[in-house]
């Protein structure tokens, strides 16, 4: 049972749907200047770390605990890969304002897809289907591996929610010492202090 402090899985990340929507809206006011280019970094450094966390322990539970389970992670899965792809596009040097803009819609239009399957589906069947313990003991996981995992656009992802682990371990670490060192995602008036990383 919950302490009072512990999440659950669909609590967790349904907080994380609210938090990346913000950043969303954020990075679409945003110029292309460097408070835009912070806000697109916010916005990637957030949504990353919450599709590996799902591809580790939301959908491995969506395959065991949900009828049709596989269908139903297949498609998440499929979603938010071509979503993170979307996403390459908002770290390149020279895109253009109108570039962002478009990218920035399709990004939206995919988490809104992202979000309405997991909560109009998804969440429903777990909350149902599985113990609470277990609810608990899953939004534990995903904040944990929302804490070590990488920040970018990966190259290479899988749906083993093994391999996914180890080489999200060591892409994480890279990502975060990068990030640290350049100072991405900080809005452009604080990065003469020291840097507080996420």
């Amino acid at each position: 049972m919950s302490d009072g402090s512990q999440q659950t899985i669909l609590d967790a990340l349904s907080s994380d749907h609210r938090a990346i929507e913000a950043l969303l809206d954020d990075a679409a006011l945003a110029d292309v200047g460097e408070d835009g280019d912070a806000a697109r970094a916010q916005l990637v450094m957030a949504v990353i770390p919450h599709f590996v966390a799902e591809e580790q322990y939301l959908y491995p539970a969506v395959r065991r605990h949900v009828t049709d389970g596989d269908a139903l992670a297949n498609t998440g899965y499929a979603g938010d890969r071509a979503c993170e792809q979307m996403l390459k596009d908002l770290e390149g040097t020279d895109v253009t304002a109108p570039q962002i803009m478009t990218t920035i819609a399709e990004v939206r239009r995919m988490f809104h897809e992202h979000v309405r399957l997991q909560q109009e589906t998804i969440f429903p069947t777990l909350a149902r289907d599985c113990d609470v313990a277990l609810l608990f003991e899953l939004g534990d996981d995903v904040l944990g591996a929302e804490l070590l995992a990488p920040t970018r656009p990966r190259l290479i992802a899988t749906s083993s929610p093994g391999v996914n682990k180890l080489t999200s371990i060591v892409e994480g670490f890279i990502d975060r010492v990068r990030d640290s060192y350049t100072k991405r995602g900080v809005d452009p008036e604080l990065r003469g202090l020291p840097h507080r990383p996420r």
